[in-house]
Protein backbone atom coordinates (compact mmCIF):
# COMPACT_ATOMS: atom_id res chain seq x y z
CA UNK A 1 0.00 0.00 0.00
CA UNK A 2 1.90 3.42 -0.99
CA UNK A 3 1.39 6.11 1.16
CA UNK A 4 1.88 8.74 -1.38
CA UNK A 5 -1.32 8.19 -3.28
CA UNK A 6 -3.42 8.54 0.44
CA UNK A 7 -1.34 11.72 0.52
CA UNK A 8 -1.94 13.02 -3.05
CA UNK A 9 -5.79 12.78 -2.37
CA UNK A 10 -5.85 14.31 0.90
CA UNK A 11 -3.36 17.15 -0.67
CA UNK A 12 -6.38 18.04 -3.37
CA UNK A 13 -8.82 18.36 -0.88
CA UNK A 14 -6.47 20.61 1.54
CA UNK A 15 -5.45 22.80 -2.09
CA UNK A 16 -9.41 23.54 -2.20
CA UNK A 17 -9.30 24.81 1.38
CA UNK A 18 -6.07 27.33 0.62
CA UNK A 19 -4.59 25.03 3.05
CA UNK A 20 -1.58 22.21 2.35
CA UNK A 21 -0.23 18.59 4.42
CA UNK A 22 2.87 20.80 5.23
CA UNK A 23 0.72 23.35 7.10
CA UNK A 24 -1.37 20.85 8.97
CA UNK A 25 1.79 18.40 9.84
CA UNK A 26 3.38 22.03 11.35
CA UNK A 27 0.52 22.33 13.08
CA UNK A 28 0.25 18.86 15.09
CA UNK A 29 3.39 17.06 14.54
CA UNK A 30 5.64 16.64 18.04
CA UNK A 31 3.02 18.25 20.40
CA UNK A 32 2.72 14.46 22.74
CA UNK A 33 5.40 13.01 21.31
CA UNK A 34 6.69 11.40 17.59
CA UNK A 35 3.82 11.79 15.21
CA UNK A 36 3.47 8.73 13.43
CA UNK A 37 0.54 9.00 11.16
CA UNK A 38 -1.58 12.42 10.68
CA UNK A 39 -5.38 11.79 8.49
CA UNK A 40 -7.88 13.94 7.48
CA UNK A 41 -11.29 12.30 8.63
CA UNK A 42 -14.82 13.70 8.94
CA UNK A 43 -17.32 14.73 6.44
CA UNK A 44 -14.82 17.10 4.16
CA UNK A 45 -12.83 13.91 3.59
CA UNK A 46 -15.04 11.32 3.77
CA UNK A 47 -16.36 13.38 0.76
CA UNK A 48 -19.69 14.92 2.26
CA UNK A 49 -18.24 18.39 3.41
CA UNK A 50 -18.37 21.24 2.12
CA UNK A 51 -16.82 24.86 2.36
CA UNK A 52 -18.22 25.41 5.90
CA UNK A 53 -16.95 21.78 7.19
CA UNK A 54 -14.00 21.86 10.19
CA UNK A 55 -11.13 19.97 9.17
CA UNK A 56 -10.79 17.31 11.69
CA UNK A 57 -7.27 15.74 11.84
CA UNK A 58 -6.59 12.16 13.21
CA UNK A 59 -3.09 11.97 15.03
CA UNK A 60 -1.10 8.81 16.06
CA UNK A 61 1.57 9.79 18.18
CA UNK A 62 4.26 7.73 19.97
CA UNK A 63 3.96 8.04 23.58
CA UNK A 64 2.53 6.09 26.50
CA UNK A 65 0.34 8.54 28.04
CA UNK A 66 -3.33 9.02 28.22
CA UNK A 67 -4.59 11.58 25.32
CA UNK A 68 -7.18 13.37 24.15
CA UNK A 69 -9.17 15.44 21.76
CA UNK A 70 -8.06 19.22 21.51
CA UNK A 71 -8.79 21.78 19.29
CA UNK A 72 -5.98 23.76 17.36
CA UNK A 73 -6.62 26.54 15.12
CA UNK A 74 -4.59 27.52 11.58
CA UNK A 75 -5.03 31.18 11.93
CA UNK A 76 -3.25 32.37 9.39
CA UNK A 77 -6.04 30.45 7.22
CA UNK A 78 -8.67 31.24 9.31
CA UNK A 79 -9.45 27.41 9.76
CA UNK A 80 -10.76 25.83 12.68
CA UNK A 81 -9.26 22.76 12.59
CA UNK A 82 -10.31 19.94 15.14
CA UNK A 83 -7.74 17.00 16.26
CA UNK A 84 -7.87 13.58 17.82
CA UNK A 85 -4.52 12.14 18.85
CA UNK A 86 -4.53 8.39 19.59
CA UNK A 87 -1.45 6.21 20.34
CA UNK A 88 -0.37 3.28 18.21
CA UNK A 89 -1.37 0.64 21.12
CA UNK A 90 -5.31 2.44 21.64
CA UNK A 91 -5.65 1.52 17.69
CA UNK A 92 -4.20 -1.52 17.60
CA UNK A 93 -6.14 -2.65 21.27
CA UNK A 94 -9.30 -1.36 19.79
CA UNK A 95 -9.14 -3.15 16.41
CA UNK A 96 -8.06 -6.40 18.58
CA UNK A 97 -10.94 -5.67 20.92
CA UNK A 98 -13.81 -5.46 18.11
CA UNK A 99 -12.50 -8.59 16.45
CA UNK A 100 -13.04 -10.87 19.44
CA UNK A 101 -16.22 -9.32 20.89
CA UNK A 102 -20.16 -10.38 19.83
CA UNK A 103 -22.55 -8.35 19.28
CA UNK A 104 -25.15 -8.22 20.42
CA UNK A 105 -23.02 -9.21 23.70
CA UNK A 106 -24.43 -12.12 25.54
CA UNK A 107 -26.54 -12.66 28.84
CA UNK A 108 -27.21 -8.47 29.25
CA UNK A 109 -26.53 -4.94 28.34
CA UNK A 110 -26.15 -1.99 29.76
CA UNK A 111 -25.98 1.95 28.19
CA UNK A 112 -22.13 2.45 28.91
CA UNK A 113 -21.75 -0.62 27.06
CA UNK A 114 -23.68 0.25 24.48
CA UNK A 115 -21.99 3.67 24.28
CA UNK A 116 -18.37 2.32 24.46
CA UNK A 117 -19.22 -0.02 21.45
CA UNK A 118 -20.49 3.03 19.40
CA UNK A 119 -17.67 5.17 20.43
CA UNK A 120 -14.68 2.37 18.92
CA UNK A 121 -16.83 1.65 16.00
CA UNK A 122 -17.30 5.15 15.40
CA UNK A 123 -13.52 6.38 15.83
CA UNK A 124 -12.43 3.66 13.35
CA UNK A 125 -14.77 4.78 11.02
CA UNK A 126 -13.60 7.79 10.92
CA UNK A 127 -10.10 5.92 10.15
CA UNK A 128 -11.92 4.47 7.40
CA UNK A 129 -13.03 7.28 5.66
CA UNK A 130 -9.93 9.16 6.18
CA UNK A 131 -7.01 10.47 3.60
CA UNK A 132 -3.67 10.20 5.11
CA UNK A 133 -1.86 13.56 5.18
CA UNK A 134 1.43 12.10 6.58
CA UNK A 135 2.96 8.86 8.08
CA UNK A 136 6.49 8.45 9.71
CA UNK A 137 9.69 7.70 7.72
CA UNK A 138 10.53 5.48 10.49
CA UNK A 139 11.01 1.83 9.57
CA UNK A 140 9.63 0.57 13.02
CA UNK A 141 6.89 2.51 13.18
CA UNK A 142 5.58 2.73 9.53
CA UNK A 143 5.00 -1.13 8.82
CA UNK A 144 2.51 -1.07 12.03
CA UNK A 145 1.06 2.48 10.72
CA UNK A 146 0.31 0.30 7.19
CA UNK A 147 -0.94 -2.40 8.56
CA UNK A 148 -3.36 -0.52 10.32
CA UNK A 149 -4.55 1.40 6.92
CA UNK A 150 -5.03 -1.90 5.41
CA UNK A 151 -7.41 -2.87 8.86
CA UNK A 152 -9.31 -0.19 8.42
CA UNK A 153 -10.26 -0.72 4.68
CA UNK A 154 -10.96 -4.60 5.19
CA UNK A 155 -14.03 -6.64 4.86
CA UNK A 156 -13.87 -7.15 8.50
CA UNK A 157 -14.40 -4.04 9.70
CA UNK A 158 -17.17 -3.51 6.98
CA UNK A 159 -19.42 -6.78 8.21
CA UNK A 160 -18.66 -4.59 11.81
CA UNK A 161 -20.58 -2.07 10.47
CA UNK A 162 -22.82 -3.67 8.83
CA UNK A 163 -23.42 -5.66 11.36
CA UNK A 164 -24.21 -2.71 13.70
CA UNK A 165 -26.44 -0.97 11.47
CA UNK A 166 -28.46 -4.14 11.23
CA UNK A 167 -29.22 -4.47 14.84
CA UNK A 168 -29.94 -0.52 15.42
CA UNK A 169 -32.47 -0.93 12.80
CA UNK A 170 -33.70 -3.90 14.76
CA UNK A 171 -33.39 -1.97 18.19
CA UNK A 172 -35.68 1.24 17.30
CA UNK A 173 -38.14 -1.44 15.03
CA UNK A 174 -38.82 -2.93 18.37
CA UNK A 175 -39.25 0.09 20.21
CA UNK A 176 -41.49 1.24 17.50
CA UNK A 177 -43.85 -2.32 17.69
CA UNK A 178 -43.38 -1.28 21.82
CA UNK A 179 -44.85 1.94 22.27
CA UNK A 180 -47.07 2.33 18.63
CA UNK A 181 -50.02 1.21 21.05
CA UNK A 182 -49.44 4.25 22.88
CA UNK A 183 -48.68 6.82 20.24
CA UNK A 184 -48.40 5.56 16.49
CA UNK A 185 -47.32 8.62 15.65
CA UNK A 186 -44.03 8.37 17.69
CA UNK A 187 -43.91 5.05 16.81
CA UNK A 188 -43.95 6.03 13.18
CA UNK A 189 -40.67 8.22 14.16
CA UNK A 190 -38.91 5.32 15.94
CA UNK A 191 -39.85 3.63 12.62
CA UNK A 192 -38.73 5.97 10.46
CA UNK A 193 -35.07 6.05 12.24
CA UNK A 194 -35.53 1.99 11.98
CA UNK A 195 -35.30 2.24 8.40
CA UNK A 196 -32.76 4.59 8.02
CA UNK A 197 -30.35 2.71 9.74
CA UNK A 198 -31.05 0.00 7.00
CA UNK A 199 -30.28 2.23 4.24
CA UNK A 200 -26.58 3.33 6.65
CA UNK A 201 -26.22 -0.67 6.91
CA UNK A 202 -27.04 -0.89 2.75
CA UNK A 203 -24.33 1.85 1.85
CA UNK A 204 -21.88 0.93 4.05
CA UNK A 205 -21.82 -2.72 2.51
CA UNK A 206 -20.92 -0.48 -0.74
CA UNK A 207 -18.34 1.03 1.03
CA UNK A 208 -19.84 4.20 2.55
CA UNK A 209 -18.56 3.42 5.67
CA UNK A 210 -18.30 7.07 7.57
CA UNK A 211 -20.92 6.91 9.91
CA UNK A 212 -22.39 10.73 9.99
CA UNK A 213 -26.10 9.86 9.82
CA UNK A 214 -27.12 13.47 8.53
CA UNK A 215 -25.11 12.79 5.43
CA UNK A 216 -26.76 9.32 4.73
CA UNK A 217 -28.88 11.20 1.30
CA UNK A 218 -25.21 11.89 0.05
CA UNK A 219 -23.67 8.62 1.03
CA UNK A 220 -26.97 6.81 -0.70
CA UNK A 221 -26.19 9.17 -3.79
CA UNK A 222 -22.49 8.46 -4.12
CA UNK A 223 -23.79 4.79 -4.36
CA UNK A 224 -25.84 5.30 -7.39
CA UNK A 225 -28.80 3.25 -6.25
CA UNK A 226 -32.17 5.21 -6.97
CA UNK A 227 -34.23 2.59 -5.01
CA UNK A 228 -32.59 3.26 -1.53
CA UNK A 229 -33.27 7.13 -2.26
CA UNK A 230 -36.59 6.74 -2.57
CA UNK A 231 -36.83 4.91 -0.08
CA UNK A 232 -35.26 7.36 2.02
CA UNK A 233 -37.91 10.20 0.88
CA UNK A 234 -40.60 7.75 1.72
CA UNK A 235 -39.12 7.30 5.52
CA UNK A 236 -38.89 11.05 5.95
CA UNK A 237 -42.65 11.53 4.60
CA UNK A 238 -43.50 11.09 8.52
CA UNK A 239 -47.64 11.25 8.65
CA UNK A 240 -49.21 14.02 10.98
CA UNK A 241 -53.04 12.24 11.63
CA UNK A 242 -53.55 8.61 13.12
CA UNK A 243 -55.15 7.51 9.63
CA UNK A 244 -52.31 8.21 7.48
CA UNK A 245 -49.81 6.83 10.50
CA UNK A 246 -51.65 3.76 10.31
CA UNK A 247 -50.64 3.33 6.58
CA UNK A 248 -47.30 4.86 6.52
CA UNK A 249 -46.38 2.04 9.38
CA UNK A 250 -47.28 -0.42 7.45
CA UNK A 251 -45.65 0.84 4.30
CA UNK A 252 -42.53 0.75 6.42
CA UNK A 253 -42.65 -2.65 7.66
CA UNK A 254 -43.18 -3.63 4.10
CA UNK A 255 -39.70 -2.32 3.45
CA UNK A 256 -37.86 -3.11 6.88
CA UNK A 257 -38.69 -6.93 6.26
CA UNK A 258 -37.17 -6.68 2.89
CA UNK A 259 -34.27 -4.74 4.28
CA UNK A 260 -33.52 -6.37 7.46
CA UNK A 261 -31.32 -9.11 7.87
CA UNK A 262 -31.90 -10.49 11.12
CA UNK A 263 -35.35 -12.12 11.03
CA UNK A 264 -34.93 -15.02 14.16
CA UNK A 265 -35.15 -12.84 17.36
CA UNK A 266 -35.76 -15.94 19.70
CA UNK A 267 -32.80 -15.46 21.64
CA UNK A 268 -32.81 -11.50 21.99
CA UNK A 269 -33.92 -10.32 25.04
CA UNK A 270 -34.11 -6.31 25.87
CA UNK A 271 -32.95 -4.06 28.69
CA UNK A 272 -34.36 -0.79 29.78
CA UNK A 273 -32.48 1.46 32.38
CA UNK A 274 -33.37 4.79 33.06
CA UNK A 275 -32.47 7.99 30.74
CA UNK A 276 -29.92 10.48 32.25
CA UNK A 277 -31.85 12.71 34.11
CA UNK A 278 -34.39 10.67 35.22
CA UNK A 279 -34.81 10.86 38.77
CA UNK A 280 -37.47 8.67 40.61
CA UNK A 281 -39.23 9.16 44.39
CA UNK A 282 -41.94 6.49 45.91
CA UNK A 283 -45.45 8.26 46.75
CA UNK A 284 -47.56 6.31 48.44
CA UNK A 285 -48.55 3.52 46.03
CA UNK A 286 -47.17 5.30 42.99
CA UNK A 287 -44.01 6.20 41.21
CA UNK A 288 -43.07 10.22 40.90
CA UNK A 289 -40.76 10.18 37.76
CA UNK A 290 -38.84 13.27 36.32
CA UNK A 291 -36.57 13.86 33.52
CA UNK A 292 -34.14 16.86 34.28
CA UNK A 293 -36.99 17.74 36.85
CA UNK A 294 -38.70 19.07 33.36
CA UNK A 295 -40.93 16.63 32.41
CA UNK A 296 -42.88 14.30 35.00
CA UNK A 297 -44.59 11.55 34.95
CA UNK A 298 -46.44 9.71 37.49
CA UNK A 299 -47.48 5.74 37.61
CA UNK A 300 -48.50 2.68 39.15
CA UNK A 301 -46.62 -0.96 38.82
CA UNK A 302 -42.93 0.52 37.56
CA UNK A 303 -40.58 -2.92 37.58
CA UNK A 304 -38.85 -3.33 40.52
CA UNK A 305 -35.94 -3.94 38.82
CA UNK A 306 -36.04 -0.85 36.50
CA UNK A 307 -36.21 1.13 40.08
CA UNK A 308 -32.97 -0.55 40.83
CA UNK A 309 -30.21 -1.26 38.06
CA UNK A 310 -32.36 -2.22 35.38
CA UNK A 311 -35.25 -4.68 34.02
CA UNK A 312 -34.95 -7.48 31.37
CA UNK A 313 -37.18 -9.00 29.39
CA UNK A 314 -38.33 -11.55 26.29
CA UNK A 315 -39.53 -9.47 22.94
CA UNK A 316 -42.89 -10.77 23.62
CA UNK A 317 -43.57 -9.54 27.36
CA UNK A 318 -45.11 -6.52 27.35
CA UNK A 319 -45.39 -4.23 30.21
CA UNK A 320 -47.68 -0.25 30.38
CA UNK A 321 -45.10 1.77 32.54
CA UNK A 322 -42.31 0.48 30.26
CA UNK A 323 -44.55 1.70 27.27
CA UNK A 324 -45.26 5.26 28.93
CA UNK A 325 -42.01 5.53 29.71
CA UNK A 326 -40.72 5.22 26.11
CA UNK A 327 -43.08 7.53 24.74
CA UNK A 328 -41.84 9.70 27.76
CA UNK A 329 -38.25 9.58 26.76
CA UNK A 330 -37.33 8.12 29.78
CA UNK A 331 -36.05 4.75 29.76
CA UNK A 332 -32.91 3.36 27.01
CA UNK A 333 -33.75 0.41 25.57
CA UNK A 334 -30.43 -2.44 24.42
CA UNK A 335 -30.61 -5.58 22.77
CA UNK A 336 -28.81 -8.63 24.35
CA UNK A 337 -28.97 -12.77 23.29
CA UNK A 338 -29.90 -14.92 26.06
CA UNK A 339 -27.58 -17.42 26.33
CA UNK A 340 -28.64 -18.68 29.50
CA UNK A 341 -31.95 -19.75 28.00
CA UNK A 342 -31.50 -20.60 24.72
Amino acid sequence: MRNDFFEKAASEILNARNLSKEIITNEVKSIFGETLLIAGAGSLFAGYGNSESDIDVLVIVNTENKLSQLPIMSYKNEERIDSEFYTLQDIESTISSLKNQSWPPPNSITRVEWELYFRCIQNLSRFASSKVIYISEDSQFKHRALDLLKEFYSDWFRKILCDWWNLEAVRFKLIADYIKSEDILLGCLKLSDSIQYLLSKEVASQGEVFMGRKWLPMKIEKTGNKNLMEIYKQSLDVPVTRKEAEEYYISLEIIYDQLCEINNLDNICIRFEFSQGVENWSISEETLLSKWRLRHLTLKDVPSGLLNNGYSCKLSEEHPSIKKLLVNDMVWAGLYIDKVNS
